[in-house]
């Protein structure tokens, strides 16, 4: 079977980039990947390097009508949502039919199109609410979702329920960890208008799952020291243990959400020889130094912290 194109897109060169990239490269040898980026990280190899701004017209005309909800900086939650029209034109310019979308804050430990077979049928594969990983079956899906995501700026009723939303944030009745709309929130609606169309990857298949946040249990035992789900590595591939299933299952995938993605050098499998010194040096500027703070915590607060 042809394999499924990997779209990554990303701005600026950050450090953890690099190790998103050669883990699924590693993992998904032969997959075309794209990295819709910017000039400061044009000079990965293995990857397909494609300027945003080529694929900016729909996310222009978006950010006319774009109201900003959110406590996060305008630019970073705009962009975060725009991202979605990039894809599409850029899949519409090089005759993408399908795609798997991954944040740049992935690590990738499976073959993705051989475990996305079963989910093929499809028309959509992810998570609910959380964009990190995302596969289209179909062009046209993701172009639904983003007609979706322009008429919940135009359309006065949905605008509305976005606007109470956030006025909720503002009124401090909000969910914890809420604060404000972004794609998310977007996601979210839209996937309860397709029940029938998705496919959760947040759950368990094959005895194998796609990680959704490696800092919160979500049913797994926990590790207090290192403030994360335990793993235990065979042939370089995560598993977890279920506390439902009382066994093992291995992670397809690790999402370093936030402070945690300072843990990617240390978590990806890839060899590491071609990065020389670099890889050293993140070892200790950031997983190091990072590994220290949680030592520490653990030993001041306690599991508890």
């Amino acid at each position: 079977m042809k394999d499924v194109p990997i779209i990554i897109v990303h701005r600026g060169s950050q450090y953890y980039l690099k190790y998103c990239i050669n883990q699924v490269r590693y993992t998904n040898p032969t997959a075309p990947i794209y990295l819709l980026g910017d000039e400061s990280n044009n000079h990965y190899p293995g990857v397909q390097h494609l300027p945003v701004e080529r694929y900016m017209t729909t996310a222009r005309q978006f950010e006319a009508i774009y109201k900003h909800l959110s406590a996060r900086p305008y630019d970073y939650e705009l962009f975060c949502i725009q991202r979605w029209f990039v894809i599409l034109e850029m899949m519409t310019d090089l005759s993408l039919t399908s795609c798997i979308h991954l944040d740049s804050d992935m690590l990738v430990y499976s073959n993705l199109t051989d475990i996305l077979l079963p989910y093929q049928s499809r028309l959509l594969a992810g998570f609910y609410g959380s964009p990190h990983i995302l596969y289209f079956g179909q062009r046209d899906t993701l172009a639904d979702f983003c007609h979706r995501i322009t008429e919940s700026y135009t359309n006065p009723v949905l605008l509305q329920r976005l606007e109470a939303k956030y006025q909720q944030f503002l009124n401090g009745e909000a969910f914890h960890g809420f604060v404000g709309i972004s794609d998310m929130d977007l996601l979210m609606e839209y996937l309860d208008d397709h029940r029938d169309e998705w496919q959760d990857l947040n759950i368990v298949h094959n005895d194998g799952v796609f990680e959704s946040n490696i800092s919160v249990s979500e049913g797994y035992r926990l590790d207090w020291v290192k403030n994360q789900k335990s793993f235990n590595w065979q042939n370089g591939i995560p598993y977890a243990y279920s506390l439902a299933l009382q066994r093992w299952i291995r992670q397809h995938t690790l999402h370093c959400q936030g402070a945690a993605k300072n843990k990617m050098p240390m978590l990806a499998t890839f060899p590491k020889a071609p990065l020389k010194g670099d890889y050293i040096q993140d070892l200790v500027k950031y997983s190091g130094a990072y590994r220290l703070k949680e030592i520490y915590r653990y030993l001041r607060y306690g599991k508890a912290y």
